[in-house]
């Protein structure tokens, strides 16, 4: 039986849209630049806030370096000042992390959220529920670079077979993968079941309650 669940954060245990939807066009906005719908962020997120912003930058066909430059830092700028704005749990997360909590699972997060908001996010929403969060800092790769997985290993004592990788995209679905983990992916994200199947999830789910029937 598996003994470690190491999540993604946004689109898996959080719905982050909104949050970043906000802060996107804020920034935009300050810099003149049009507004982007709430849903085409699903397909800007996922690798990382520099990539983010050069997706929305060209969502509106600018590729200038300087542009990049002045939106990226006025993102991340007030984005660090406020993370959790318009953040909420999914519904079942919490439900799930108290099962898995009693039946003694070991829970991780590996996200390409910057490490100092991923570490304060999981505080503030789950406290001490999640063994170990690695964001994304100097020296450490985006996923779906397995790093983050092999440190959540190395950092818990867990052999791969172990654990399973929970996320609700193709990079999570590739990150589990490059680690040698059994994926489960989730439709509740950002992301529709076919992009999970294409990625070869071991497992796909519609609940979180459903993890907890593949530990047994």
């Amino acid at each position: 039986m598996k003994n470690t669940l190491i999540f993604d954060l946004d689109g898996t245990l959080l719905n982050t849209l909104p949050t970043i939807a906000y802060y996107v066009n804020s920034a935009l906005a300050k810099s003149n630049i049009g507004e982007i719908p709430l849903q085409d962020f699903c397909y800007y997120v996922g690798n990382g806030a520099k990539t983010l912003i050069r997706r929305s930058l060209a969502h509106f066909h600018i590729d200038d370096e300087a542009t990049f430059e002045r939106v990226y830092a006025d993102y991340m700028e007030a984005y660090d000042k406020a993370p959790l704005y318009l953040t909420e749990v999914y519904s079942g997360i919490h439900e799930l992390l108290e099962s898995l909590k009693k039946r003694g699972i070991r829970c991780a997060v590996v996200t390409n959220k910057p490490h100092f908001a991923a570490c304060e996010v999981v505080r503030h929403y789950f406290g001490s529920a999640f063994h170990y969060v690695q964001g994304i800092h100097e020296g450490v790769a985006l996923k779906p670079n397995p790093d983050g997985v092999f440190k959540v290993l190395e950092t818990l004592s867990v052999k791969k077979e172990d654990a399973f990788f929970v996320g609700d995209t193709n990079v999570d679905m590739q990150t589990g993968t490059n680690a040698g983990l059994e994926t489960i992916g989730v439709t509740w994200g950002f992301r529709p079941r076919e992009e999970l199947e294409q990625n070869h999830a071991t497992y796909i789910v519609d609940h979180p309650s459903e993890i907890l029937d593949l530990l047994v």
